[in-house]
């Protein structure tokens, strides 16, 4: 009755329920709220403030606290009717409802209450869950211009929506424009330095509006403090955000570039060499001859971005130090002043390949008439197989409208040995003919013949064994001056060239017999990804600007390779810088529309933990760990990824699960947890792959099996049931992702590879068998 459309029911139900205790009455109401239509609860809303009559406010807490948000519905519309300071509390409780309108209903009665405890509760709601009360909140706390609200819409001011940030700033202008000359307290500087961190352009200016009204000391200490232990693109856009300041400011930072804090000396240097002002110049000419590498690099790039005269001595005096000529070099190309010609090819005259292929991409920026004949001389007087080839490759861009990575270079060729007539073959020649065979490997071993591996499998040369003289004899060519390390640590790791035969990964260790060489060929060129059959639905992985991406596999079965052609692939489409940690380095890149800086370890840095460490402060988009080979690398590739950096990295495992597995596992339990949220978040693919040969035995070909990091792929992760992952891969097929045996089974399919060599490979041998027997004929 009390519920029905007829009002005279209604009011001969409500005064039949007022004869009963109000709970029971209600409940009895209750039902009818959420059972019935709009006309329905809307009568049965009204019997219930009937059956409570003038005592509605006492009941009003119970049902402010009931699990039905229909029935706190009831009470919150009674509230903006009759609003009671006393019912505060029980507006804060419902607004932590699970239903958005009554949490934004009960902030509504909040507002109606004119009382300063209703403030204290919108202050309560600027932290929210819902975006609509924080945006009411703040709407409603800035009209009381206060200093003990300021912080509470700073902080609203950062990470929220866009017309969350705007109200907020908005609220905090007047409070601002009320302050002395001197600006705000800088005690609050807490809350505004994260706002130089915020993607919203607006947030940043306006938080450099207020930085700008506060004295350039206590900014610049502020800024320093603030953020010498963050990194990442956050901290990127903060330093961004200073180009604003006037002269004082940027001199306040400039001066602490000596502070005895390294950290801040260390941000203080790195602010001097992003701003690109004048006043800059004299820090950046002093940092070109300071023992930070990575310093001394961003320094000299940043003085000829800026062409200041007074940096031309110090770049060309520069060119002398071996250990930053390569970055002079870069730098007086991008100047591209034909003042710096004459110093370029005295450099050039002296210099190691490695400078000259840098000095000829100076040369090809500088708009000076001598540049041509220079070039052309280069390629007729030169040796060096590498920088004639460059040289041509320039020439024929100029002379012709072709891309330097399509112009044709100088054509190699190389001779078999004929073992009939030489029996005792120097190093040179046994490497030449490992070349002209295609072979991927030479394998030299006191008391063995020389092997080779051809088409992944191990062959002998027809050679007598080696002798501990003849070992004697080839070991000293390539070793060089790391003799004295051989002997002292009994193996070592490095990349041997020569102009004539290129690039080698080479590894000389001791064993039982006496002294062992093994050689793995480098290519001359660096391969496509389409060249290596890499899945074209995966090539997306050169556009990414950020997470994780790994590639793995066992040894030999072509990572590096791999990782070198996706490299590529970004230094042809992306404007980035590359960094690469390798040990040891084997592609080596060409800038083409991106810098490429490539680190080796130990060369450049002790290990590869230090390398990605300082790669942070490097300002790198793209960032190549050559091998995770331990928790703090992994740790540290990790955080890399998560902080606004594509990093592509190697495992020695063999399935896309296990990977994650592995990466998990090198943690602590006590850290597992975390370390699976954040692998969850951050990686991007994992492609697992193996390399057979192929049917017609030309050569050999890659499989590649592909986790993507799909929502289903990131719960499995988090949740710890990375045992569901290869179920997960069999249906994802649509997103790309493809297990290793079902890639074994289209290659057989296809007739790319020997059913035998996918059977050995596959973990499920059952698919494979019956492809073996009717390919040995055993199957009518």
């Amino acid at each position: 009755m009390a519920a029905d459309s007829d009002a005279g029911l209604r009011q001969s139900g409500v005064a039949l329920l007022q004869r009963f205790p109000f709970e029971a009455a209600t409940e009895a109401l209750y039902p009818f709220l959420a059972a019935h239509g709009d006309a329905a609860r809307k009568f049965a809303s009204a019997s219930v403030e009937a059956v409570a009559g003038p005592n509605f406010g006492q009941y009003a807490p119970g049902m402010l606290g009931h699990s039905d948000p229909s029935v706190v519905l009831i009470a919150l519309e009674w509230l903006k009717r009759n609003p009671s300071e006393s019912l505060l509390d029980s507006l804060a409780l419902a607004l932590s409802s699970t239903s958005p309108l009554v949490r934004r209903k009960a902030f509504a009665a909040i507002e109606s209450i004119p009382s300063k405890r209703s403030l204290d509760a919108a202050l309560q709601a600027l932290e929210n869950d819902d975006e609509e009360v924080r945006f009411r909140a703040v709407v409603y706390v800035g009209k009381f211009p206060d200093e003990n609200i300021l912080a509470a819409l700073l902080r609203r001011c950062h990470a929220d929506s866009p017309r969350v940030q705007e109200a907020a700033i908005t609220g905090v202008a007047p409070f601002l424009a009320a302050t002395t000359a001197t600006g705000p307290d800088p005690r609050f500087n807490e809350y505004i330095l994260p706002l130089l961190t915020d993607s919203n352009l607006k947030v940043r200016q306006f938080a450099m509006r207020i930085l700008a009204t506060q004295d350039p000391a206590h900014v610049a200490d502020a800024f320093l403090k603030g953020f010498r232990n963050r990194f990442g693109p956050g901290r990127d856009l903060a330093i961004e955000g200073l180009k604003s300041l006037e002269g004082p400011f940027i001199q306040a930072f400039l001066d602490r570039d000596d502070d005895p804090d390294l950290a801040i000396a260390a941000l203080a240097s790195s602010i001097a060499v992003h701003l690109q002002t004048p006043e800059a110049v004299p820090h950046c000419i002093r940092y070109l001859s300071g023992q930070d590498w990575w310093l001394r690099d961003r320094a000299a790039q940043t003085l000829a971005e800026m062409r200041d005269e007074r940096a031309m001595p110090a770049l060309l005096e520069m060119l002398a130090d071996p250990e930053s000529d390569l970055s002079a070099a870069a730098a007086l190309g991008i100047w591209g002043s034909p003042q710096a010609l004459p110093g370029l090819l005295e450099a050039f005259k002296k210099g190691t390949t490695d400078l000259r292929l840098e000095i000829l991409d100076a040369f090809t920026r500088i708009p000076d008439p001598r540049v041509g004949p220079l070039l052309d001389q280069i390629v007729r007087s030169v040796s060096d197989p590498l920088v004639q080839d460059k040289a041509s490759r320039i020439v024929a861009v100029r002379t012709g409208d072709v891309p330097y990575y399509e112009a044709p270079g100088k054509a190699r060729t190389f001779t078999e040995i004929d073992f009939r007539t030489n029996s005792r073959p120097q190093l040179s020649e046994l490497l030449a003919h490992a070349r002209a065979i295609e072979a991927s490997d030479l394998h030299l071993a006191a008391g063995t013949r020389p092997h080779v591996r051809l088409i992944g499998r191990l062959q002998p040369l027809p050679l007598p064994e080696t002798t501990d003289e003849q070992m004697a004899a080839w070991v000293p060519e390539v070793l060089g001056d790391r003799f004295g390390e051989l002997e002292e640590l009994r193996q070592i790791d490095f990349c041997y060239k020569t102009p004539d035969l290129g690039r080698f990964r080479t590894n000389i260790f001791h064993q039982r017999k006496g002294m062992n060489a093994v050689f793995r060929l480098v290519p001359f060129e660096i391969p496509t990804l389409s060249e290596i059959g890499f899945p074209e639905n995966l090539r997306e992985i050169a556009t990414y600007s950020q997470g994780l991406v790994l590639v793995t596999g066992p040894a030999g079965c072509g990572k590096t390779t791999t990782l070198a052609a996706l490299v590529d692939r970004i230094n042809e489409t992306e404007r980035s810088h590359i960094l690469t940690i390798e040990d040891p380095i084997e592609y080596v890149h060409k800038n083409k529309e991106s810098l490429v800086n490539q680190r080796e370890i130990p060369s450049h840095s002790k290990s590869f933990a230090k390398a990605l460490r300082q790669s942070l402060r490097e300002d790198p988009d793209v960032i190549l760990v050559g091998e995770m080979r331990d928790l703090e690398t992994i740790s540290l590739a990790i955080t890399a990824s998560e902080t606004g950096h594509l990093v592509l990295g190697t495992l020695h495992t063999t399935t896309a699960s296990s990977t994650v597995d592995r990466i998990i596992n090198a943690f602590p339990p006590d850290q597992q947890g975390q370390i699976r949220m954040m692998i969850a978040d951050s990686l991007k693919a994992v492609v697992s792959q193996a390399l057979l040969p192929r049917r017609d035995r030309t050569g050999r070909i890659a499989a590649y099996e592909v986790l993507r990091n799909t929502g289903n792929v990131a719960g499995l992760i988090r949740e710890g049931k990375t045992f569901q992952l290869p179920t997960a891969m069999q249906t994802g097929a649509g997103a790309g992702m493809v297990l290793m045996d079902s890639a074994l089974l289209t290659m057989v399919t296809d007739g790319q590879i020997e059913p035998r060599d996918a059977y050995a490979r596959a973990l499920r041998k059952e698919p494979f068998e019956g492809f073996m027997q009717a390919d040995e004929g055993l199957v009518s």
